[in-house]
């Protein structure tokens, strides 16, 4: 068995400020010796819309200020990292007067490498009115367009990678736990659901595609208010191939938590 741990945090418009909370979680983990920690979507900052783009870095080498800190923190730790980060087309996707970016999900390794790349495909556009927001993602954000297969071999197994909305639709996870190569004996969905709409699904979900998959699903979470207007539901939480909350971040409070949870694949191939 390894010990995992999910990241419950509230990014703000500094990015700044969001790599001191990033690190903070980092190290918690790697001193109560977890080998893999779960970092939210937009972990690297939560803005207006009207400031996506311009916070918003390519993963090139030398232009992320946030992930090359985080790259670091995964080598000094020896931790394998995922987290989800805005990335700019710019610089590696050719994409000339593209004011959006990608809703990118990553997987470093222990050795601060990228290893697994995938870019948000089920973009959140929704008007929640009265109850709530009216969020609109495809206006900053571009649809992937590739499921990627599961990463091999991390600390808690093959990984198959999608981002909070995509959990809703379940083909995705179906075929990232039937990969010919890699089947995923766990799914991570790092998000950063609404408040009303989280109350209501959030949990429901996460457990319904451990049980669908009979496999490990780690749900890291924002929570809070990022900015005026903007919150996030919270409730970070890690569920067992029998779909038990084996591990959940408390709502009561925007600092930065994390809950951990001993990962026994044998329960997977059983």
């Amino acid at each position: 068995m390894v010990l995992a741990a999910v990241a419950q945090i509230c990014s703000t418009p500094s990015v700044s400020q969001n790599i001191r909370t990033a690190l903070t979680v980092i190290k918690r983990a790697s001193a109560i010796g977890a080998k893999m920690v779960f970092l939210p979507e937009a972990s690297d900052f939560i803005a207006p819309a009207s400031q996506v783009a311009s916070l918003s870095k390519p993963l090139d080498s030398g232009q992320n200020e946030y992930l090359e800190k985080i790259m670091t923190a995964a080598k000094e730790s020896g931790l394998w990292i995922n987290l989800g980060i805005h990335e700019s087309p710019h610089g590696s996707i050719s994409s000339e007067g593209e004011q959006r970016c990608f809703n990118t999900n990553l997987v470093l390794s222990d050795l601060g490498k990228i290893v697994g790349t995938y870019r948000k495909m089920n973009l959140f556009d929704v008007d929640l009115s009265p109850n709530g927001p009216t969020i609109k993602e495809s206006d900053t954000t571009i649809r992937g367009t590739t499921l990627e297969s599961p990463i091999p071999d991390t600390p808690v197994g093959n990984l198959g990678l999608q981002t909070c909305y995509d959990i809703r639709f379940s083909t995705g996870s179906q075929l990232l736990t039937s990969d010919a190569r890699y089947p995923a004996t766990a799914l991570t969905f790092p998000s950063a659901f609404a408040v009303h709409t989280g109350a209501a699904h959030w949990e429901v979900l996460l457990r319904a595609r451990a049980i669908e998959n009979q496999c490990y699903v780690f749900g890291s979470a924002q929570v809070g208010e990022h900015f005026p207007g903007r919150r996030s539901y919270g409730y970070a939480m890690i569920v067992d191939p029998w779909g038990t909350v084996v591990a959940q971040c408390p709502q009561t409070t925007s600092e930065p938590q994390i809950c951990v949870a001993d990962i026994d694949l044998e329960v997977v191939r059983k």
